[in-house]
């Protein structure tokens, strides 16, 4: 599926809700290689409804009830992926180091026009905001409800001037990134992480993490009001398990999820409340994401796992990890996935379909590994928007930057002609080794560490890793 194809794009994420529901595969016996295998997959018959024995990831009352019609993304949906460019990754390097000099860096994003950025420690329970050019500090702001090691949600604000929205046990807020000035309060809700829709124009926010239960709430963004950004409530959903993650898919109708104590995989049609997929996920899942075009989700904990959501059969599994992973995003070109790691680490793999012994399988290749210093967590990263370059924040009290080395003078940039990463296809089912989640080492209410020096979801084996 090419990046300027843009009817099939509307076209496949309308239809992938039913393709998932008829989906089927026999099941095999788990491996414990890291090629392409098969498992089997959905819980869901071809009309829609769980088939016995199988079990919904949401709460009984909320299904009954739950039809949550998200704002349609038409025009995102027609509009190209940047252009792809796989060979580009090989040559990322680090260009520029900011010294936060806290530990527990749990969040990073960039603000429009990326001259800004925006760091979180959870350690010291505050927001900062940097210059990037100069490493200059603008403002290191309180947020009411954060404490140490019990903070919440922090994104910025995808339009106009650089403002930020954060969640905490007193509510959702908008803040002015220069000044720190409280602008608006959108909500009373007791909220934890934020997450933007992929065209950001939905925020998901969950609420305050359960032992064995959560409530994501959905908000649809706007330019109304004296501030010009506003958040207005849509609705929200209930589980009976807690989820560590998710996503949404393009069109805004599909969330992908991770689930606490199944360890499961999961993807709910929202305007129905059906489960389309149930799989088996790998152990200590902490993050989903989908594929730009919607075609793939990838989960990323004790390995990486790549799911073909056509032929949910064909997946692919990447277990060559020192320690857990923690973020895991699609590059915004689709051309690579990106994991960052308990280890130090941050890891570009490229994706693509391969014929093996007269059958397709999907496969995933090391392309690059950036590192932070030492052992110290790898807690999140941003992509620049173009893909061509990746902002990182650590345990090592530093926000990094690795960029592509440009071209030499006289040199044709890519184009989409050069593009090597293949799009899945194919009905061929693979092989698959999956894991199942052990509580032994799960946070009861969250995946980050509770107090330092802890590393958080750390293998028994795994060399312990610095804040």
């Amino acid at each position: 599926m090419s990046a300027g194809n843009a009817s099939p794009r509307c076209s496949f994420l309308g239809a992938l809700a039913l393709v998932a529901a008829y989906s089927g595969a026999p099941a095999q016996p788990p491996n414990t290689s890291d090629a392409a295998n098969s498992a089997p997959i959905a819980t869901t018959s071809a009309a829609g409804e769980p088939q016995k024995g199988a079990t919904s990831v949401l709460d009984p009352q909320a299904r009954q009830k739950a039809v949550l019609d998200l704002p349609r993304v038409d025009a995102f949906l027609n509009a190209p992926l940047p252009t792809p460019r796989p060979e580009r990754y090989r040559s990322f390097a680090q260009t520029s180091r900011i010294l936060v000099g806290r530990s527990h860096l749990q969040e990073v994003a960039l603000f429009p026009g990326e001259e800004l950025l925006l760091a979180m420690s959870d350690d010291e329970a505050s927001v900062r905001v940097y210059d990037r050019a100069s490493a200059r500090l603008v403002g290191n702001y309180a947020i009411p409800g954060f404490k140490q090691f019990e903070t919440g949600g922090v994104l910025a604000w995808p339009e106009g001037a650089p403002r930020f929205v954060a969640g905490s046990s007193q509510g959702l807020f908008l803040y002015d990134a220069r000044t720190g000035a409280l602008l608006k309060t959108f909500a009373n809700e007791r909220l934890g992480t934020l997450r933007w829709s992929p065209d950001r124009r939905i925020l998901v926010a969950r609420g305050i993490a359960q032992q064995d239960s959560s409530v994501l709430h959905f908000y649809v963004r706007s330019a109304d009001g004296p501030t010009g950004a506003n958040l207005e409530p849509l609705g929200n959903f209930a589980f009976h398990e807690r989820i560590d993650a998710w996503d949404l898919s393009a069109d805004n109708r599909l969330l992908v999820l991770a689930t606490y104590p199944s360890s499961d995989l999961v993807v709910v049609d929202l305007r129905t409340g059906v489960e389309t997929l149930r799989i088996p996920g790998t152990d200590f899942g902490g993050d989903v994401a989908f594929s730009p075009d919607g075609r793939l989700v990838a989960m990323g904990g004790k390995g990486l796992l790549l799911v073909d959501l056509l032929n949910p059969a064909r997946r692919a599994f990447r277990s060559h990890f020192y320690n857990n992973i923690g973020h895991v995003r699609f590059s915004p070109s689709g051309d690579a996935v990106v994991t960052s790691s308990y280890d130090g680490r941050l890891r570009i793999f490229r994706y693509e379909t391969v014929a093996r012994d007269a059958r397709s399988s999907l496969t995933l290749s090391l392309q690059q590994t950036l590192r932070h210093d030492g052992q110290a967590n790898v807690y999140a990263f941003v992509f620049e928007a173009n893909g061509d370059g990746i902002v990182s924040v650590s345990g090592d009290q530093t926000v990094r930057t690795f960029r592509a080395a440009k071209p030499a003078q006289g040199t044709a940039p890519a184009t989409a002609s050069t593009r090597t990463t293949a799009r899945p296809c194919g009905p061929a089912p693979a092989r698959c080794s999956t894991c199942r989640s052990s509580a032994a080492h799960r946070s009861p209410t969250r995946s980050r560490p509770p107090a330092p020096p802890a590393s958080p979801c750390s293998r028994p084996t795994a060399p312990a890793s610095a804040s």
